[in-house]
């Protein structure tokens, strides 16, 4: 806010700034996940005020190994379900309306449950 006196009256002037959209895709804690085969886990990445949930997309490389547990598939935070031992990649993206992608991989290790 700008004051000042113009002549004999005051003027007072407010200057306003666009704040900067934020596009910002992270990830949240380790890119190596280790779980154990039968669990249900979640991952989660940390996005810029800008990007919506629905933008924000989910994809497994081998859903043998880890599949979605239940239909959400959108969003800073996705829940999972580890079926078998392995290692598969699982990608979170967001393309802008520009056609630019971002995008954050967690490589997810799936091991023998130590309790059995």
């Amino acid at each position: 806010i700008l004051i000042g006196l113009v002549g004999s009256e005051m003027c007072i002037r407010e200057a306003v700034t666009e704040a900067k959209k934020d596009y910002s895709l992270r990830k949240s804690g380790a890119s190596v996940k280790y779980e154990e085969v039968w669990d249900d886990f979640d991952l989660e990445v940390k996005k810029g005020d800008s990007i919506k949930e629905n933008q924000l997309k989910w994809k497994i490389s081998n859903p043998d190994i880890v599949d979605f547990a239940n239909w959400k598939k959108t969003g800073h935070e996705v829940d999972f379900y580890a079926k078998k031992c392995g290692t598969t990649k699982i990608t979170c993206s967001y393309t802008n309306s520009k056609g630019e992608k971002k995008s954050v991989v967690y490589t997810v290790k799936v091991v023998a449950d130590d309790d059995d």
